[in-house]
């Protein structure tokens, strides 16, 4: 795999991760009804074999959901695709029967095409027999983000949305009303700066203009809301110098690992709302001292568990780090 495709995968990974359910709720509204996104658990990274060519493929992304009509769980697969691939529909067969036996779940399959090919994959994979039609039918929902419009998005509150303009349907010369669109929906939204660093950087990487498009922006962007301004220029000032002090792939994903780490302490936070009613700030405090995404993972496990307020607050207490810098408890 080229590492252009690498990054592209790890891009959409940390952008989707960080706002699944916005992911979810943004193109899938009627499904929401069926599914509890404020119960997602994301399980480790997968390597499916190829049973048939010998080759390895690593899944995109795997959530783990609760159905809300309370029959119980199934496993939400997210795959990135950003080139054109003969059979990706019987790939994703594979990977959907693999994880059905691994996990003994439900599987719900989505593709994310973020190319730029006219032709659209099919969206079912069939094996017929001579006396039986369809004897085996597979089906995956599939997103076509260039089908999409930019200026249909552009008074959502959604940050996927926001995001993925970047790679949505717009004309060379619309660049930079896009990126000033895009902009003025971030600022809108109210985000930290680690998650609206993660946006930023995303966009910019799909959407790079000139030399003469970066002036006639600037120039945009001081029409603004003073506040606005101010806001989108220590953004901007600070994710460039990030990108010269430390190279521009470390400045990212730096970024975006702050921004995955801000959404984990904020579904953290909401899950301790809804089941305990706390809604005391320094406990949200508390939460983001953990700096290991795994320990967030695990505070989260054990949190579904917890069957009290202070069972809650006592796994808090064991993984929030001491001031040698490690966890109260390994």
């Amino acid at each position: 795999m080229s590492q252009e495709r690498i990054q592209h995968d790890q891009l959409f990974k940390q952008l989707l991760t960080t706002f699944f359910a916005e992911f979810i709720e943004l193109f899938f509204p009627d499904e929401t009804k069926f599914v509890d996104l404020d119960h997602i658990e994301f399980q480790p990274q997968e390597i499916l074999p190829d049973l048939i060519g010998g080759k390895k493929y690593i899944v995109g992304i795997l959530a783990k959901a609760r159905l809300k009509d309370g029959s119980g769980y199934l496993l939400i697969l997210v795959e990135p695709q950003a080139y054109v691939q003969k059979d990706f529909n019987e790939r994703l067969f594979w990977y959907s029967v693999l994880l059905l036996q691994k996990y003994r779940q439900r599987v719900w399959p989505i593709a994310v095409f973020s190319h730029d090919g006219k032709k659209e994959h099919p969206s079912n994979f069939a094996v017929d027999l001579p006396f039986l039609e369809d004897a085996i039918t597979f089906k995956y929902y599939p997103v076509y983000l260039r089908k999409h419009s930019w200026k249909d998005y552009i008074q959502s509150n959604n940050p996927v949305a926001a995001a993925l303009m970047s790679k949505m349907n717009f004309a060379e010369e619309e660049k930079v009303r896009v990126k000033l669109e895009f902009t003025r929906m971030v600022l809108n939204m109210k985000l930290d700066s680690a998650r609206m660093s993660l946006l930023f950087g995303f966009f910019e990487t799909y959407v790079r203009l000139s030399e003469e498009e970066t002036k006639e922006y600037e120039h945009l962007i001081t029409r603004l809301e003073p506040r606005e301004v101010t806001k989108v220029m220590e953004l901007t000032t600070s994710w460039h110098k990030q990108g010269k002090e430390e190279g521009w792939k470390e400045g990212l994903e730096q970024g975006l690992e702050q921004g995955v780490k801000q959404g984990k302490v904020d579904m953290i936070y909401r899950l301790i709302q809804k089941r305990f009613g706390k809604g005391d700030p320094s406990i949200k405090s508390k939460i983001a001292m953990i700096k290991d995404l795994r320990l967030l993972d695990q505070l989260y496990d054990e949190l579904l568990d917890a069957n009290s307020t202070e069972q809650c607050l006592a796994a808090i207490d064991r993984l929030v780090p001491n001031t040698s810098g490690g966890s109260t408890k390994a």
